[in-house]
């Protein structure tokens, strides 16, 4: 699903954090197919950046370091203020933007009530994102219906933890998408007009977090990631000073970033009103 036809080529940069208190940054070349090449106002501009537009790939690092440090205390949708966490104990982190046309970013600032729900629809609403749902949903189901058993054998001795467990997996996306509100595996726990922050977690082994934010000003939409492996967990595949999750783990997770990020794109110019 990565090869791409090659129509016209961009610079993407990739900012990769390593272990060591220096980041090492690669230029590469991106290729990939315009929806409308012969028109120079459609053509698409994508990078991996941080510091771009409205947001930084450090602020959502440090953000999910708290935040699981906190243990994900209820923030009431606003970030706290906190001490700077050290390179070498920050989850992974990557951030991807893409370029709109002017119309989607008017479209995204001043015709959407909740731009940042609209972000959440064209996201896990692409066709590029539909396998994973497709699959993600028939686990949820599986689960869903293991804890109906479960609830159905309820006695006294099972503790508020267990009871929890069993709680119905959401398998359709809430329209709208709002704090607290759950989709799959995630979960919302940051949300403003331009920007949604999810969590998610494979139950003792990893946790990550996925962002979608806008920046209309800038013609921007970003796709951020943050992956962290929970301390007791004894997965070498996750441990991002190994060598599997450096050169397989992580590469594998930049190109289906990427790859993502272009479906929500084509989402939103989709639905975005066009200039006749």
């Amino acid at each position: 699903m990565y090869n791409m036809p090659f129509v016209h080529t961009s610079q993407c940069w990739l900012i990769i954090p390593s272990s060591s208190a220096v980041r090492h940054t690669i230029k590469i070349q991106r290729h990939f197919t315009s929806p409308t090449s012969s028109s120079s106002s459609k053509k698409e501009a994508v990078s991996a950046v941080s510091g771009a537009g409205g947001f930084r790939m450090e602020h959502l690092q440090q953000w999910a370091a708290h935040h699981w440090s906190d243990n994900g205390a209820n923030t009431n949708g606003r970030r706290r203020r906190h001490e700077i966490i050290k390179e070498e104990d920050l989850p992974y982190a990557d951030l991807y933007s893409h370029t709109v046309t002017t119309e989607c970013a008017n479209w995204l600032q001043y015709s959407c009530l909740d731009s940042s729900n609209e972000l959440a629809k064209a996201f896990f609403g692409s066709k590029y994102f539909l396998p994973e749902r497709l699959l993600l949903t028939s686990i949820c189901k599986c689960v869903n219906n293991k804890n109906r058993l479960l609830s159905s054998s309820y006695s006294p001795s099972m503790t508020l933890e267990t009871t929890m467990k069993t709680a119905e997996i959401v398998t359709i996306l809430p329209n709208p998408l709002g704090l607290n509100d759950s989709f799959l595996f995630w979960k919302v726990v940051e949300k403003s007009k331009l920007e949604l922050t999810l969590t998610w977690e494979i139950e003792n082994v990893l946790k990550g977090c996925t962002m979608l934010s806008c920046d209309p000003k800038n013609r921007k939409v970003y796709v951020g990631s943050c992956m962290d492996q929970f301390k007791h967990s004894s997965s070498f595949f996750f441990d991002k000073k190994g060598s599997i999750f450096q050169n397989v783990v992580v590469p594998l997770h930049q190109r289906y970033s990427f790859y993502l990020l272009r479906g929500m794109v084509q989402e939103l110019e989709t639905k975005a009103p066009s200039i006749q």
